[in-house]
């Protein structure tokens, strides 16, 4: 009984931190999502069940861009110190999340180059933000390893979240609120 009891308290010392260091810490910063356009028109060609098929299948060999966007990530720094994030490091980027009729992501098939990116140093001022573009529904490694489609007209839910190093390298994680985006079909 002894020896378990040992075994299991030495397997948590293992395990337990492990799982806590896959978690982003909270962030210091707050983010707003602010849409410059909140309407957007669905392409003809990228709608309906037979299209969503094709984006689920990763053997069709068919590659399609993401809508694309009008979006700004505004990260806030409210406390009374700088702060530095890394940007375009392989160890952070943006994580989007789109719920409405039709909504689909996907995880297409890329090729990426090998070697660790470890991003630019951006510092925010206390009180000052700093504005992420958001040009297409295309986010993960790198903002190109996950994409989103909407491929039906309706309101939608889109929420992004941000994760980043900082200089100490712990990785961080700061959400928006989601915003509602209308997406109307082609004339």
């Amino acid at each position: 009984m002894l020896w378990r009891c040992l075994f299991v308290f030495l397997l948590a010392l293992i395990v337990l931190p492990a799982q806590a260091a896959d978690e982003p810490a909270a962030s210091p910063l707050t983010a707003k999502l602010i849409a410059k356009k909140d309407t957007y028109t669905l392409a003809a060609d990228q709608q309906g069940e037979a299209f969503r098929k094709k984006l689920a299948d990763p053997k069709s060999g068919e590659v399609y861009m993401p809508p694309a966007v009008d979006l700004i990530l505004e990260l806030t720094n409210p406390t009374d110190k700088p702060i530095t994030i890394k940007v375009g490091a392989d160890s952070g980027g943006l994580d989007l999340e789109l719920k409405g009729p039709g909504a689909i992501s996907i995880s297409p098939r890329i090729a990426m180059t090998r070697e660790f990116r470890g991003g630019k140093p951006q510092e925010i001022a206390a009180g000052a933000t700093f504005e992420i573009p958001i040009a297409k529904l295309s986010y993960g490694m790198r903002g190109v390893s996950k994409q989103a489609f909407w491929t039906e007209p309706g309101e939608y839910a889109l929420g992004v979240s941000y994760r980043y190093p900082g200089n100490d390298r712990t990785i961080s994680k700061v959400t928006a609120e989601p915003i509602k985006v209308t997406v109307e079909a082609a004339k």
